[in-house]
Parts: C-alpha cells; sequence; structure tokens
C-alpha cells in the first residue's frame, strides 16, 4: 500500500489545473473518474482557462472539504447560452472523498 499526503496531492493539483488550459493528458494524471474529467472540460470549454482559489481547505485522511472560488470570463456557448465576455464569479463548496 502506498502512502498519500491527500493536502499535498489536492495542493498539487489545483496549482497544475487553476488559470492553465485542462488538457485530457493533465486531468488524467490526478483523476481516474471519467465523470468528473467529463464535468471539468465541459466547464473548461465555456470559461477557459478557469480558475480555483481554495479559500479554506479542511483534510482528514482520505477526505477532504473545501471553500472555493471559480473565477473566469464567459468566453463559450454553456447550455445554449453564447459567450458574453462578462467575469463570473461562483463561490463553491467541495467535499472530495478519495479511496
Amino acid at each position: 500500500m502506498v502512502a498519500i499526503d491527500y493536502g499535498n496531492f489536492i495542493q498539487e493539483f489545483w496549482m497544475a489545473i487553476s488559470g492553465k488550459l485542462k488538457t485530457m493528458e493533465l486531468l488524467q494524471k490526478y483523476i481516474n473518474d471519467p465523470e468528473l474529467i467529463g464535468h471539468i472540460m465541459a466547464f473548461e470549454a465555456p470559461f477557459p482557462p478557469y480558475k480555483l482559489v481554495a479559500d479554506d481547505c479542511i483534510f482528514e485522511d482520505y477526505k477532504i472539504s473545501a471553500r472555493s472560488r471559480f473565477m473566469c470570463i464567459h468566453q463559450g456557448y454553456l447550455m445554449g447560452i453564447p459567450a458574453t465576455g462578462k467575469s463570473v464569479e461562483n463561490r463553491e463548496v467541495m467535499f472530495i472523498i478519495s479511496r
């Protein structure tokens, strides 16, 4: 069994993707869930390259909770809505369980 420092892993992942273009190769380095990769790619298309900023993170064993912000400019179609060029900032809470 390999021990993983999830705090460092998540920080490395966020630094690798935040504000940078998210490619399939980059995401597959960190994620093995095709649905999550699809979700990230679906938001990358209209909001390239969106940023994630972690305001708070709590790590416990293999569980992570994060209060974060999603920041971007609407540059492509999203659910039929054409690009507006407007800045978007959304606050969110994420819970991640990794096993």
